[in-house]
């Protein structure tokens, strides 16, 4: 098959056209551009704004469906997380009714409160961080 002067032949094109795509393709992935996977498993809360929260009964597990449970220290939670690149946000969570001391009632309410607010998350040594703002609200350790 002939080709016209200026006219570059397909399989070249391809040829040429597959390192430059594979090529920004890594650019990309090399700065966090490609969005990572939702987070899946189990972590317990080992922080929330800065302030230790590690063996208070704080827990979160992720499921691949988008499912999210856990414990406040007192109840039970669950509901969804919504992941879209960078962003991950938490549908209002159902939580059961119990009662508790005072301040594990208090961590309730800020682990709660603080869950509403998330708007981003990122991967830190297996761990999660979420994010509200960019910066750290709760950061989670894998179990």
């Amino acid at each position: 098959m002939s080709y016209g002067l200026g006219v570059m032949n397909p399989v070249h094109a391809l040829a040429f056209a597959l390192p430059v795509l594979l090529a920004a393709l890594c650019a990309c992935a090399s700065r966090g551009q490609i969005p990572p996977a939702p987070p899946v498993g189990h972590f317990d809360v080992a922080s929330i704004d800065g302030t230790d929260v590690s063996g208070t009964g704080l827990e979160l597990e992720f499921a691949a469906d988008g499912r999210v449970t856990g414990s406040t220290g007192v109840n039970r939670c669950s509901g969804r997380t919504l992941v879209e690149g960078g962003d991950l946000s938490f549908t209002p969570l159902i939580t059961t009714r119990r009662a508790g001391p005072p301040a594990a009632m208090e961590r309730e309410r800020l682990f709660l409160a603080t869950l509403t607010r998330v708007n981003g998350w990122r991967l830190a040594n297996g761990d999660i961080v979420l994010l509200v703002g960019g910066h750290v609200a709760m950061r989670l350790t894998r179990r």
